[in-house]
């Protein structure tokens, strides 16, 4: 069963629509108590890094997921939510859950000489060897953000595409946890499909 994460900062309209397409069980889960109950968690998310962070942790959600049985629950962050695993972000002041060793960098320090915010649907280009992964590559994803993560640990997992110059981490996988920072719930049958193979994986 996927538990999907409401903490007040995220639309999850869509996304209960596309699980609801996919035939998985799920249930929308506020209580920090109740996580690992769950196969897979979705944690997706819009707004800003620090109104994120907050949001975690006025619901408990912060200390919770940090805590998180990976051995039975698999975690995917969406857009900001995967922004959010991360350990820090030039959007904000505040540290994230710090399970993805990574910084978020704003587009323009990433060499986008494009208008920001990326808005729209992007290929994937290039992509680590997993099955997760993989099922992006070639692929179009709709995308709309300013930042975007950046990591040196090869350890994760990565597929990216290119917007303007920027080389950006389009979806990651390290062990059990999973990312995208496009929403694979706006993406049509392919991005349907990302959140299949992750709970699957």
């Amino acid at each position: 069963m996927i538990g999907i994460i409401d903490y007040s900062v995220n639309n999850i309209g869509s996304l209960i629509n596309a699980i609801r397409f996919l035939n998985i069980d799920y249930e929308v889960v506020d209580d920090p108590l109740n996580l690992n109950d769950f196969n897979m968690l979705i944690l997706p998310g819009v707004g800003s890094f620090d109104s994120g962070v907050e949001a975690l942790k006025t619901s408990g959600m912060f200390d919770a997921l940090q805590n998180l049985d990976f051995k039975s629950t698999k975690l995917f962050g969406i857009c900001l939510g995967m922004q959010l695993l991360c350990s820090t972000s030039e959007e904000g002041t505040l540290n994230g859950l710090n399970l993805i060793e990574g910084s978020v960098v704003h587009l323009k320090n990433k060499n986008c000489d494009g208008k920001i915010p990326h808005v729209g649907f992007n290929t994937i280009q290039s992509s680590d060897n997993h099955i997760f992964l993989e099922s992006t590559l070639g692929n179009d994803f709709y995308f709309v953000h300013s930042y975007v993560l950046k990591t040196e640990c090869k350890k994760i997992k990565t597929a990216t595409c290119n917007y303007c110059g920027a080389s950006i981490t389009a979806a990651l996988q390290y062990k059990s946890i999973f990312g995208t920072q496009f929403h694979p719930e706006k993406s049509g049958l392919k991005g349907l499909e990302i959140i299949r193979r992750a709970y699957l994986c």
